[in-house]
């Protein structure tokens, strides 16, 4: 009996060992230092090998020799990248087979892709020999006699017409083809090509493939070649056998939530519960629902245990958002978890890990303050394209102060003008070397940039010399007129306190209503400070406008100013109740004006229950 229940393991475990006369379309090998031996045997018997690896000299090594793959990647998510071959290359699961000497590394694709074959080194040497010694070379589909190998030799040749007139030739009797000749056909960017692989997805036969079944949905979800539907995209997906590739599961949701009615929601979630076991992309989802109070109760904690469960099952972007719901909750040992999940998947090479942790390393979250270190993180993720990675990296420099210039030295970035703008900014702090920050911010200028600019504007000021001023209201000048509504702030305020300028108040609100409305915060409330003194009609109208923006942008003074209005009924019909449940807002928000405002309207208002709460306050 106990050798029964061993050999049942193993054979779960091995599937190619009782399947040696399987025929296989392709092998994803998933490993740093892959058995070439192996490998030139699987290619042999005409077994088209993808590899993937975790390490980029991995990469660097192999393509600088030859190899037995026909393409190589490199990437620590295996899982991920496992789903993109396969979305790519493969039209059924089983076809595949998924390699590695890591048993952890199997069991997770096998949990992603269920349908998918896995095998360890051994199992594997042991399929190619017995192919090679039965003499049989695996086709993609027998009966049909196309050649994956000799596709594949076409397209590296770059005969693309020869590769899509083979893939047609064999298209109807075989899924394989198929399903690459739509996506050779998708991506050509000739409507003719995209309609030919519309049809091609519309036809029955093609209704039962789940890879174009999924195809046509995506035709009516982006509304090419056919008018957008999303509804009808869903009804396709619905119909698609997503059992088999769950990551299809996913896009449901997805649209779903997108179409946003009640019954959508409930669908949505009950998918993801049901099937997060095959897809865990669907924890990530259920995540968000949680954290954002979407159709279910906001609950962070929720939410960051669906995140952590789909962390466990090597979901790559379920890691940075652990990440960052964990410093938002800010319990006892989120940092410390956070650190330890972002460390671990930046040492991956995760750029957006480290991105984070360079945040890490700048605020003190866990780790001491370390800004050098928080540097070189942040500028490893601004190398690998991470979008806010430069901006934040010179926010980090600025705050260095009297180091940035070392470590813009340090990491050999003299020539590069962000940086050297964050050197000159981080001068500004230093009294005394505030003359060398303006003339390196005045030849960083020369190209425009409005950032550079804006400081330079601030630094004019700050050092205050009457020539200064000349320049700084020149730069503003230039700078509003070429449609900048910093600048155009900056010169209502000139205008408003007569610097380098005669005193003009209707030209001040002129020049920062459209700065207002562009949402830059303070010049907002400037502007409503200049409609109210002002006191006519027509201002006080506009004031109450501008504020009521602001208030629904959260911001704490326009709300002040806001119940102001309503008070006293000014620009705006009087609520003294209103008023007084605005100004208590903006006090529970911790603005002393507004607590010592809200006890005089109490006492204006005088109820018993206003008595109490003035006591209280």
């Amino acid at each position: 009996m106990e050798n029964e229940e061993t050999s049942r393991e193993e054979s779960e475990i091995h599937p190619l060992s009782n399947r040696i006369w399987h025929d296989f379309h392709m092998a994803i090998w998933l490993s740093d230092a892959p058995d070439m031996d192996i490998a030139d045997g699987l290619k042999r018997i005409n077994v088209a090998i993808a590899l993937v690896a975790s390490n980029i000299k991995t990469l660097e090594s192999m393509n600088s020799s030859p190899n037995p793959f026909f393409e190589i990647r490199c990437n620590s998510d295996f899982c991920s990248c496992v789903g993109d071959l396969m979305d790519r290359y493969v039209s059924s699961p089983p076809d595949c087979l998924a390699i590695s000497e890591n048993a952890d590394v199997l069991h997770q694709i096998t949990s992603i892709y269920p349908r998918i074959n896995t095998c360890d080194i051994a199992h594997t040497e042991a399929y190619v020999l017995n192919r090679l010694a039965m003499g049989k070379k695996p086709v993609s589909a027998p009966t049909s006699g196309f050649d994956v190998r000799k596709y594949e030799i076409l397209l590296q040749q770059k005969k693309w017409k020869d590769a899509v007139h083979y893939l047609r030739k064999y298209a109807k009797k075989d899924p394989f083809a198929r399903v690459e000749l739509v996506n050779q056909l998708r991506h050509t960017g000739i409507k003719r090509d995209n309609r030919e692989a519309f049809l091609i997805c519309d036809e029955k036969e093609s209704r039962k493939i789940p890879e174009l079944s999924a195809l046509l949905s995506d035709y009516y979800y982006d509304g090419r070649i056919v008018v957008k539907d999303l509804d009808r995209s869903i009804e396709i997906l619905r119909e698609t056998d997503c059992d088999s590739v769950p990551r299809y599961y996913q896009k449901m949701v997805e649209r779903l939530i997108e179409r946003g009615e009640e019954a959508d929601y409930e669908e949505a979630l009950s998918i993801c519960l049901s099937k997060s076991n095959i897809n865990p992309n669907l924890l990530v989802i259920l995540s968000n629902l949680y954290s954002t109070g979407t159709y279910v109760e906001k609950d962070l904690d929720t939410s960051i245990r669906y995140c952590l469960d789909a962390v466990e099952r090597n979901v790559g972007r379920a890691k940075n958002q652990a990440v960052d719901l964990l410093l938002a909750r800010s319990s006892e040992g989120d940092a410390e978890l956070a650190y330890q999940i972002c460390s671990r998947y930046a040492n991956e090479g995760n750029a957006w890990a480290q991105g984070r942790l360079a945040r890490m390393y700048s605020q003190g979250l866990y780790v001491d303050r370390n800004l050098r270190k928080a540097a070189e993180l942040m500028r490893e993720a601004y190398d690998a394209g991470v979008p806010w990675a430069r901006k934040e990296l010179i926010k980090i420099l600025v705050k260095a102060g009297s180091q940035t210039k070392d470590i813009v030295e340090e990491m050999e970035m003299e020539n590069d003008m962000g940086y050297n703008y964050a050197v000159a900014k981080g001068l500004l702090n230093d009294p005394e070397k505030i003359d060398e920050a303006i003339e390196s911010l005045k030849y960083l200028a020369k190209n425009g940039r409005t950032e550079v600019v804006n400081t330079l504007v601030d630094a004019l000021l700050k050092r205050g010399s009457e020539d200064d001023v000349k320049n700084a209201f020149e730069y503003c000048s230039r700078n509003a007129e070429s449609g900048n509504m910093w600048s155009q702030a900056k010169l209502a305020r000139m205008y408003r306190d007569g610097v380098a300028v005669n005193a003009d108040t209707e030209k001040a609100k002129e020049l920062m209503k459209a700065p207002a409305y562009h949402r830059i915060g303070w010049a907002r409330n400037e502007y409503a400070d200049l409609l109210i003194g002002s006191n006519t009609a027509a201002d006080m109208k506009e004031a109450y406008r501008i504020c009521l923006q602001g208030t629904f942008d959260d911001d704490v003074w326009c709300m002040v100013k806001l119940a102001r209005l309503m008070f006293k009924g000014q620009g705006v019909q009087k609520n003294i109740d209103n008023a007084i449940i605005l100004m208590r807002t903006a006090s529970n928000r911790g603005n002393g004006t507004a607590k010592r405002e809200l006890k005089s309207m109490l006492r204006t208002r005088g109820t018993e229950e206003d008595k109490k709460e003035i006591e209280s306050l």
